[in-house]
């Protein structure tokens, strides 16, 4: 077991990392799926799993920059982490990114962290102390009504037009970077859901998911399927929305047509 305050001081502490190499010229390299990574995502990756290892030393391990170990599959705790998530953005010095940490408890996200060191912004929460901070976020009365809720897109599948359909309904779209980041504002309330068409990583999601979780609001998949984590394939196969159950609840009754998943 571990207080709030813990899991903050040593994500915050990693933000540190993040930021110093945001500010440098650094060597990019290049994954056998073609995505980038630096050496600002492994020394993070290595701060993590040594201090968050300490705190929780029970639970297992699954993080994008680490060769998977099956044996997390049978363990009641495991760490899924994102060192850097928005590592394009980071590399393009566009502060859109985020450090993201879940503690999942037999599937489900039972704390979780996100946090942008660039904007110092970030929520934190624990199951253990059921205690929930937010840093970086102003008080803001959430909508209840998509057509004036503030929503958030990627910036790549803005990109690539893959939401051209939803910005025909919905004009008032934000496109960022980093699903977690996106979630964690979700969750924080600067901004009131989220639609996404492309599949996700677990990393990419469970901290998020977990501030989301901490808040009353909901993660769904466009399959339905219930969203557990720590799978034998950590790939999300689907495209999904999250918010308010209010707003959710208005998604689907009246947009329905916008549920699609498209392949990268």
């Amino acid at each position: 077991m571990f207080k709030n305050k813990d899991l903050q001081e040593i994500v915050i502490s990693a933000g540190e990392i993040v930021k110093k190499y945001f500010y440098e010229d650094i060597k990019v390299n290049y994954k056998s799926d073609k995505t980038p990574v630096t050496i600002a995502d492994f020394e993070t990756n290595e701060f993590l799993k040594k201090n968050l290892k300490e705190l929780m030393p029970s639970a297992q391990w699954l993080s994008e920059e680490d060769k998977d170990n099956t044996e997390r599959l049978n363990a009641e705790y495991v760490w899924i982490i994102d060192p850097i998530d928005g590592t394009q953005g980071f590399i393009e010095k566009i502060p859109e990114l985020s450090i993201s940490v879940a503690l999942v408890k037999n599937n489900i996200p039972f704390s979780g962290a996100v946090y942008n060191p660039i904007i110092n912004q970030g929520g934190f929460s624990n199951g253990f102390d059921n205690q929930i901070n937010f840093i970086g976020f102003e008080n803001r009365q959430p909508e209840t009504n998509l057509k004036t809720s503030n929503i958030l897109v990627s910036n790549s599948e803005y990109k690539h037009k893959r939401v051209n359909d939803f910005l025909k309904i919905f004009p008032q779209i934000t496109p960022i970077g980093s699903v977690a980041n996106k979630l964690m504002r979700i969750a924080g309330g600067s901004d009131d859901f989220y639609y996404s068409v492309h599949p996700k990583s677990e990393w990419d999601i469970a901290g998020g998911v977990a501030l989301l979780l901490a808040t009353n609001k909901k993660y769904v998949r466009f399959d339905n399927q219930e969203m557990i984590f720590n799978q034998e394939n950590p790939i999300v196969d689907t495209g999904s929305v999250a918010g308010s159950e209010i707003l959710i609840e208005e998604f689907f009754k009246n947009y329905s047509n916008l549920v699609k998943t498209v392949r990268r």
